[in-house]
C-alpha cells in the first residue's frame, strides 16, 4: 500500500498549508486537507464520522454547517407508495349449496380502524361488509376484497377460493298425476322419469287419470327411464319416498302391495305391503333389509300418506307425517325402477314424490 511519507516522518497537519498525497487506503493522489490519519496511522479520505479524529477539517467544517436533528417529538404517519396499510386475515363457515359465508373481522390496519371491505367473485361486485354471505356456484372462483381504513387508505387482496359441492335433498321424482278423467298419460314435474302401464286393458284391469288421481286395478304402472334404470330410482344415501293412496272395499282387503322398487332383473329391492290390521311390512330379496312388521296404524279406506325415509343408516317410516317405526340399513338401494303393484281392488293414488340426497 503507497504511502505519503514514512509513517515516522509525517509533519503534522497545518490547516493553512496544503500538498498533494498519496491515499494510503485508495492509492489515488488527493490534497492533504481531505484526508485524516486513521487510527491505524494510515492517511485516508474515507474517515469514521464517528471519530472525529478520523475526519478531514474541511468535512468537520461542512459537518458544523449541518442543522440540528430534529427533535424527538409524537410520531408521524407519513403514507408511502410500497407502505402496507393492512393484513387481510379471513375465515369460512356456514358453506352450503350455492354460498359461502366469509368473517374478515380479524383483519388489521395499521393507520386506522377498517371502514369497509368490498367482496367481489370472478369480477363481480357481491357484498360489503367484514362478515358476508357470497354467491357462488360449485366450483374454482376469483375472490377479491378490497379493504378501506377510516382515514381513507385502500388495499386490495385477491385470492382463490373452491366452493365444495354440498349434497341437499333434491327433488328427482314428482308426480301428481293432474289431468282430464280417462286420461292415460301422466308427467313427471321434474322430467327425470316416464310412467308406463296406464290404459285399459279389460272391464277389470285398468290404470287412468280420475279424479285428479291415478286409479288402477289389476295394472302395474311403471315408472323409469322410458323403459330404461332410472338412476334417480338408485338411493346410495339419504332419500324419501312418499305415497298418498286408499282403496276402495279396504274393508275387504287382507293385505296388498303398494309399491315395489326393482332391479334390472325384476328383483324385489325394496317393497312395502300394507295390511287391513293396520300392519306395514318392508321387504327386500337383494340385502337392503330384513323382513321388517312395524303397527302402523294404517287405515286406507280414506287417504293417508305413507313416506319412507332414511337418514344416515336408520330408514323410518311415516304415516301422515307421524313416526311409525324403524329398521337400521345402510345398504344402497340399488333399484332403478318403481312400480305401483297390481291389486284386485280399486286403489287411488293423489302423488308419488321421492327426493335424495344429491
Amino acid at each position: 500500500m503507497a504511502r505519503s511519507v514514512p509513517k515516522c516522518k509525517r509533519a503534522a497537519y497545518v490547516y493553512d498549508r496544503d500538498f498533494i498525497v498519496v491515499d494510503d487506503i485508495s492509492g489515488v493522489l488527493k490534497m492533504r486537507s481531505e484526508c485524516a490519519i486513521d487510527g491505524y496511522g494510515f492517511l485516508s479520505s474515507q474517515g469514521d464520522i464517528r471519530n472525529p479524529q478520523e475526519i478531514p477539517p474541511i468535512i468537520n467544517e461542512q459537518m458544523a454547517a449541518w442543522p440540528d436533528p430534529r427533535p424527538i417529538g409524537q410520531p408521524v404517519f407519513t403514507p408511502s407508495p410500497d407502505y402496507q396499510y393492512f393484513i387481510f386475515n379471513y375465515t369460512i363457515f356456514d358453506v352450503v349449496n350455492g354460498s359461502s359465508s366469509f368473517d374478515a373481522t380479524t383483519s388489521i390496519s395499521f393507520d386506522a380502524p377498517i371502514s369497509s371491505i368490498v367482496w367481489s367473485v370472478d369480477g363481480v361486485y357481491s357484498a360489503t361488509g367484514l362478515v358476508v354471505v357470497l354467491l357462488m356456484d360449485d366450483g374454482l372462483h376469483d375472490i377479491q376484497a378490497v379493504l378501506t381504513d377510516t382515514n381513507g387508505n385502500t388495499a386490495t387482496f385477491s385470492f382463490e377460493y373452491t366452493h365444495p359441492h354440498v349434497p341437499v335433498m333434491t327433488s328427482v321424482v314428482d308426480y301428481e298425476f293432474i289431468g282430464v278423467d280417462g286420461a292415460t298419460t301422466t308427467t313427471d314435474s321434474t322430467g327425470n322419469t316416464t310412467a308406463s302401464g296406464l290404459g285399459v286393458v279389460s272391464g277389470s284391469s285398468y290404470a287412468y287419470i280420475f279424479n285428479n288421481k291415478l286409479l288402477d286395478r289389476n295394472n302395474y304402472t311403471t315408472i323409469d327411464d322410458s323403459g330404461s334404470l332410472s338412476p334417480d330410482l338408485i338411493f346410495e344415501d339419504d332419500f324419501e319416498l312418499e305415497v298418498a293412496a286408499s282403496f276402495n272395499d279396504w274393508a275387504f282387503v287382507f293385505g296388498e302391495t303398494l309399491w315395489q322398487l326393482q332391479n334390472g332383473a325384476g328383483s324385489n329391492v325394496l317393497n312395502l305391503d300394507v295390511f287391513k290390521d293396520g300392519r306395514v311390512e318392508l321387504s327386500s330379496s337383494t340385502g337392503v333389509l330384513p323382513l321388517t312388521s312395524i303397527a302402523a296404524g294404517i287405515n286406507l279406506a280414506s287417504q293417508q300418506v305413507i313416506k319412507l325415509a332414511r337418514v344416515g343408516s336408520t330408514l323410518s317410516l311415516y304415516v301422515d307425517n307421524v313416526l311409525k317405526g324403524t329398521v337400521t340399513t345402510a345398504v344402497s338401494v340399488d333399484a332403478g325402477r318403481f312400480k305401483f303393484w297390481t291389486s284386485n281392488f280399486e286403489r287411488f293414488v293423489d302423488y308419488l314424490r321421492i327426493e335424495k340426497l344429491i
